[in-house]
This record gives structure tokens, C-alpha cells and sequence, in this order.
């Protein structure tokens, strides 16, 4: 099985929309074992991990996540910042987070693996007053 990941630099700042979104393909699962987070200034910030109602629509700028055997398959989950229009709130999240101090971070691990199903998406959620976060993902196809 190939292992993949990447990091990314969310974007807004807007309460109570995404921040970040891991999105699969058509044709493909995803399966997330990890997801760092670590926040970029001192605003107190609130984030959830949670499925959305509805998946981004038409992201703008997504990347690919990297096999880290080069011998491996390009992968096909991607991630997103932008969207023509955004991913919907989750109903539950799998995970909330609170950050307060700059460089301050969490590690959340999936032992079982959080699965990303055909053609849908996992997004950390903007709660509350927020800051822009370095988002690292580790996972499989």
C-alpha cells in the first residue's frame, strides 16, 4: 500500500466556513493516518475535522498529495483552499481543536485510518475567531 502526504497553508480566516479540504477522486478512496496542524499567529482559534454536508465545488488551485516512494503511483486525493463555492459544515466533527499561541500545534492520529470515500471530503472547519494554519496530511489510496 502506498503512503502519501503534503503540507499546506490554509487561507481564511472566516468563521464558521473551511479552511481546508481532503477531497478523493472518482474513482478512489482516500485513508488518513495523520493530520498536523500548527497555527501561524497568537489569535485563539477553534477547528473541527469533519465530513460536509456537500463537497467544495470547482476548487481553485488543489494539489495532489506525494507518494513518498517515488516508486510508487502519483496519487489522486487532492486538497483544497478555495472554491467557487465552499464545502458545507459538517454535522459532527470527528475532532475539535484549540489553538491559542503562535507555532503551537497539534498531532491527530487515526490508528484505524479515517477513510475519504469515492468523490467526497473531510475538511477542517473554521469554528471560531481563527488564524491561518500549516496543515500536514499523512495517508494512503
Amino acid at each position: 500500500m502506498a503512503v502519501y502526504g503534503m503540507e499546506r497553508v490554509t487561507q481564511s480566516t472566516i468563521i464558521a466556513t473551511a479552511a481546508y479540504e481532503l477531497r478523493t477522486a472518482s474513482t478512489d478512496r482516500g485513508k488518513v493516518e495523520r493530520i498536523h496542524i500548527a497555527i501561524r499567529a497568537a489569535t485563539a482559534s477553534t477547528f473541527g475535522i469533519g465530513r460536509p454536508g456537500a463537497i467544495g465545488v470547482t476548487p481553485t488551485v488543489p494539489a495532489t498529495w506525494l507518494a513518498l516512494d517515488p516508486a510508487e503511483p502519483a496519487g489522486t486525493v487532492q486538497s483544497s483552499l478555495s472554491w467557487a463555492i465552499g464545502p458545507t459544515a459538517p454535522v459532527n466533527f470527528f475532532k475539535r481543536i484549540q489553538l491559542a499561541i503562535n507555532s503551537e500545534g497539534v498531532i491527530l492520529t487515526f490508528p484505524m485510518l479515517l477513510v475519504i470515500g469515492v468523490s467526497s471530503s473531510i475538511v477542517i472547519w473554521n469554528i471560531t475567531a481563527v488564524a491561518v494554519v500549516h496543515v500536514s496530511v499523512m495517508g494512503e489510496e
